[in-house]
């Protein structure tokens, strides 16, 4: 790698300290399991290190998942003035808030959960920052939930003086959902060779990697208002909405076309298909060409191929992995829904890593260690 290609660790975000801070994390999280068992509740232990954790009644077939998630720093690229100067003003928080949610609910997907409620944190630094942002947050906010089909339920506000720097607001949540049958369970345990990689297209960027796309934003001449390609304004393209998955989730379990496992492809880019931790191979036959502002981005950086795949979704928003003979079925919910989807590889016995064969990009097993 040149000396001068840009990396998302060299932007400021070491995954590796965040994720051994996850690891000790979940090791002493376990040591309270117990407790649940008071009000007749038990954990699904191989939960602990997915997307989602889930847990299940003992005498009922109740089974709830719960995800608490943040925005990231998306929403630095909506306060920026010259996006605002540039839109007469407008905050673009709907679109924001719409990421927020979108981060939360397609974390529960991934296990086979559907949301039932969600509940947002926004914390600011003075409530007068709300002012001209909280309506849209909110419209946002209920946008997103109504595409999910699901409740919004409670909220905090605080005022953190001191923490929050000013003129900014640090957003994320929580939900809880449910797994309406068994059957519907995804988890990491499910996965095996011979499944099929079936990827569900991204809207663009989504939600992160935002902290490399800014730094590289702010080394060009016109910042967000540069022209990308056969896109637009960077800051426009930036500020689409992160796609939601809960519909085609939800018509699969309804159509009974089993997904074994569900991937939001959010931080670790591609590197998150190999999340189960067993000694399996992904291999990537042709993967989607990506929207033109990952072209623009891996050539304004510059960064590497290898990092885009490595940082951003690259196009592909979520993987679902498939049994061959399910594939159809999967398939027709997502054209059904008038989705772009890709076909675009399979699973195999072998060291666990991910080869994206015509790129000639593998990510090793010691890339990604959340478990």
């Amino acid at each position: 790698m040149s000396t001068d290609e840009r990396t998302y660790a060299g932007s400021g975000v070491g995954y590796a300290d965040l994720d051994a801070f996850k690891r000790d994390a979940m090791r002493m999280a376990a040591m309270t399991r117990e407790y649940m068992k008071s009000v007749g509740f038990v954990e699904i232990e191989w939960s602990r290190g997915e997307s989602a954790y889930l847990f299940k009644h003992e005498l009922t077939s109740l089974i709830l998942a719960f995800v608490i998630e943040g925005l990231g720093t998306k929403n630095i690229v909506a306060e920026s003035q010259e996006i605002r100067s540039a839109h007469d003003g407008r905050t673009f928080y709907d679109y924001i808030a719409q990421c927020n949610v979108a981060m939360i609910i397609n974390d529960l997907l991934t296990v086979g959960a559907l949301p039932i409620v969600l509940g947002t944190h926004v914390a600011v630094e003075d409530g007068r920052h709300l002012l001209g942002n909280g309506k849209d947050l909110l419209m946002g906010t209920c946008f997103a939930l109504n595409q999910a089909r699901c409740t919004y339920g409670p909220g905090e506000t605080p005022g953190l003086r001191d923490i929050i720097v000013p003129g900014t607001m640090c957003l994320g949540g929580a939900s809880v959902g449910i797994v309406q049958h068994e059957d519907f369970l995804m988890g990491s345990h499910n996965v095996r060779a011979g499944q099929r990689i079936f990827l569900l297209a991204s809207t663009g960027i989504h939600a992160n990697g935002l902290t490399l796309a800014r730094k590289i934003a702010k080394s060009l001449p016109d910042g967000y208002l540069t022209h990308v390609p056969n896109g637009g304004m960077l800051g426009d393209l930036l500020l689409t909405p992160t796609a939601i998955y809960a519909e085609f989730i939800r018509r699969c379990q309804e159509r009974h076309a089993k997904l074994a496992y569900g991937v939001n492809i959010t931080g670790h880019g591609w590197r998150k298909l190999m999340r189960a931790p067993q000694p399996l191979t992904y291999v990537i036959e042709r993967a989607p060409k990506p929207q033109p502002i990952f072209d623009f981005l891996m050539k304004r950086g510059p960064v590497s191929l290898r990092e885009m795949y490595a940082t951003f979704n690259m196009g592909a928003g979520f993987a679902v992995y498939v049994d061959p003979e399910h594939v159809r079925a999967v398939s027709d919910v997502a054209s059904s829904l008038g989705m772009t989807w890709y076909l675009c590889g399979h699973i195999e016995e072998g060291d666990r890593k991910v080869v994206i064969k015509e790129h000639d990009i593998t990510f090793d097993a010691a890339e990604l260690d959340l478990r």
